[in-house]
């Protein structure tokens, strides 16, 4: 068996990456709607959560690029990778305020 994803698991891997983001984003931005400090601060970490499931499968996407693949396609993955990066600290600061 090959050490890299097929296309269709590339494909579905970076769906996937996208849909964890997305809810992160918006679990972390329904959070402001609570006045209650522990609610928001449960759901923030619980879209702390789905971005570190988010973070994984782009990792796994980053080690798994095969050379073959087109350079416009490997660098979907990391810009989303930073993306995740990005939103967690997010998450991180508005939990500490």
């Amino acid at each position: 068996m090959s050490n890299g994803l097929t296309f269709s698991e590339y494909h579905t891997n970076l769906r996937n990456t996208g849909l964890f983001i997305t809810i992160a984003f918006g679990t972390m931005g329904y959070s402001d709607k609570f006045s209650n400090k522990l609610y928001r601060r449960s759901l923030i970490f619980v879209s702390l959560i789905f971005l570190i499931i988010s973070g994984l499968l782009s990792l796994n996407l980053m080690i798994s690029d095969d050379d073959k693949r087109d350079i416009k396609l490997s660098i979907i993955p990391k810009i989303l990778f930073g993306l995740t990066i990005l939103l967690f600290l997010m998450g991180i600061r508005l939990v500490i305020k």
